[in-house]
């Protein structure tokens, strides 16, 4: 009997954290929160990324199909492209559809017209823009970035 009392009491002893113990792991919580957030902000940004590169192939291949049909890129836009099915609905007339929300256009550089530009606005975070330009750097007749736009040049 004297042990079955011993074990209720010890029972009544751990009933859950204190709210001391709570406030403790909570600030342990935050703090690794604010510290890691750069890291977690700059693995999103690069999700970011491989998402335009897709949207950007996509362009790329309508712009080919465009000029298989036409000769040319006189004339292209995102909303031709989108019309005459080049590129998936998704993709639309390119307003408000990269991943952070801003645009993609098309356009023929008018000083060559077998080039054509693709423009990305709104990139918000400045490393990944200018880790898109370098990765287009060799496969682009011209890839710059600056403030917030992409513009890329390719020989068609």
């Amino acid at each position: 009997m004297k042990r079955k009392q011993q074990k209720q009491q010890h029972i009544k002893m751990v009933k859950g954290f204190t709210l001391i113990e709570l406030m403790i792991a909570l600030m342990i919580i935050v703090g690794l929160t604010i510290t890691l957030w750069p890291q977690i902000e700059q693995a999103m940004g690069i999700g970011d990324a491989a998402k335009a590169r897709v949207q950007i192939s996509e362009i790329q291949n309508g712009a080919g199909l465009f000029k298989q049909r036409n000769n040319v890129f006189t004339g292209v836009s995102m909303s031709v492209l989108d019309a005459q099915g080049y590129v998936s609905d998704r993709m639309a007339d390119g307003t408000a559809r990269n991943p952070w929300g801003g645009n993609y256009a098309i356009s023929v550089v008018t000083e060559d017209t077998t080039q054509y530009m693709v423009t990305v606005s709104g990139i918000k975070n400045s490393d990944i823009g200018a880790q898109l330009a370098a990765d287009y750097a060799t496969s682009a007749v011209s890839a710059t970035f600056s403030e917030s736009n992409l513009t890329l040049i390719f020989q068609g």
